[in-house]
C-alpha cells in the first residue's frame, strides 16, 4: 500500500524526469536480479502501450477526440512524441545543447568558470530563447569547469559506483545485499537522467541522496562485524 501510493504521489508531480528514473529503477533491478519477469513484464507493456495507441488513433480518426492528450497525466508522456519545433521539449534541448556545445569549445580546458552557464546561454542565445539551464549536468560542468572538472566528477562517480559494487560483493546477507543493488540501480538512474535534467542543482535531491549513501556505507561497515 505504501508502494502504491508513493508511486501515484511520484505520477501527480508531472516529471517526466521523475518517472524516467523509475523506470531505470525498475528496469535494472529486473534485469539483474528477476530476468523471466523481466520479459513477461516488458511483453505485456508493450502490448498495453499498442492497444492504447491503437485505440486513441483510430479515436482520432472517427471522432476526433484523443483521451491521451485531454487526460493531463497521459497528455505529458505523449508530447514526448511531440516533434513540433516551437512546442517540443526534446527539441529544444537539442538545439541548447548544439549552441552550448560551440561554447564549451571556446574553453575547452579550464572551462568558463562556476556558474557561468546561465550567462553563456544568455549571450549565446539572447533573452528570448528560454530556459537558460542546461538540462543536462554532464555539459553544465563541461562549460563551467572544461575537460577537468567534467573527467574530475565522472572519476567520482565511477569510484562511487565501485564502491557500491564491492560492498554488494561482500555481503552475505540476502536482505541487505538486495538493498544495495537497489540502491546502486537508484544511483545509476540518477546518474542516467543527469543527461537531460539538472540533478546536480536540485539541493533537496542531493540532501536525500547522500543522506541515504551514508547510511548504506556505514551499513556496509556494520555488516561486515
Amino acid at each position: 500500500i505504501f508502494i502504491i501510493l508513493n508511486i501515484i504521489l511520484l505520477l501527480f508531480t508531472y516529471s517526466r524526469g521523475a518517472w524516467l528514473c523509475l523506470f531505470i529503477i525498475l528496469f535494472l533491478l529486473s534485469f539483474l536480479k528477476y530476468r523471466k519477469k523481466l520479459i513477461t513484464s516488458l511483453i505485456i507493456l508493450l502490448f498495453l502501450s499498442s492497444s492504447v495507441l491503437f485505440i486513441d488513433n483510430w479515436s482520432q480518426k472517427n471522432y476526433n477526440y484523443s483521451f491521451l492528450y485531454n487526460f493531463s497525466l497521459t497528455r505529458r508522456i505523449a508530447e514526448i512524441t511531440n516533434f513540433n519545433p516551437r512546442t517540443s521539449s526534446f527539441l529544444w534541448r537539442i538545439e541548447l545543447w548544439k549552441d552550448m556545445a560551440d561554447v564549451f569549445w571556446q574553453k575547452p580546458i579550464f572551462g568558463h568558470g562556476i556558474g557561468s552557464f546561465e550567462k553563456e546561454v544568455l549571450k549565446k542565445r539572447g533573452f528570448y530563447a528560454g530556459s537558460y539551464e542546461a538540462h543536462n549536468d554532464y555539459l553544465c560542468i563541461a562549460v563551467e569547469l572544461g575537460i577537468i572538472g567534467l573527467a574530475s566528477y565522472l572519476s567520482l562517480i565511477l569510484i562511487f559506483l565501485k564502491n557500491i559494487i564491492k560492498i554488494y560483493k561482500k555481503t552475505t546477507d540476502k536482505n541487505f545485499k538486495l538493498l544495495y543493488l537497489m540502491f546502486f540501480c537508484l544511483s545509476i538512474s540518477l546518474f542516467s537522467v543527469n543527461f537531460s535534467e539538472n540533478i546536480l542543482r536540485n539541493t533537496i535531491i542531493q540532501w536525500c541522496f547522500w543522506v541515504l549513501a551514508g547510511f548504506i556505507f556505514k551499513s556496509s561497515k556494520l555488516t561486515e562485524k
